[in-house]
């Protein structure tokens, strides 16, 4: 008999719920989604799988990779944001 569980511990990587691990060098945005997901015990595959990507590539956003507008924009969708541009509350001359 085969097992399902994956070298991670488990089959739906619910085993980081929580507990997504975000490195200080990410973007700010990106750390927001994260620390958002954790709050909301939000997985990385649940993001990715309702906003449209691939698992690996919304983990790569933590790590590797910063995530186009449209996409960083679709992944708050997720957890009940939204990306949105305003003016400077202290405008520089």
């Amino acid at each position: 008999m085969t097992s399902h569980r994956s070298r991670s511990g488990n089959r739906l990587g619910t085993r980081w719920r929580g507990k997504l691990p975000i490195p200080q060098h990410s973007h700010p945005l990106v750390r927001f989604l994260f620390e958002e997901a954790n709050r909301q015990m939000t997985t990385v595959t649940e993001i990715a799988e309702r906003s449209g990507h691939r698992r690996c590539t919304v983990s790569d956003w933590r790590y590797r990779r910063q995530p186009g507008v449209a996409d960083l924009d679709a992944a708050l969708n997720v957890i009940g944001f939204e990306l949105v541009a305003r003016p400077k509350k202290d405008p520089q001359p």
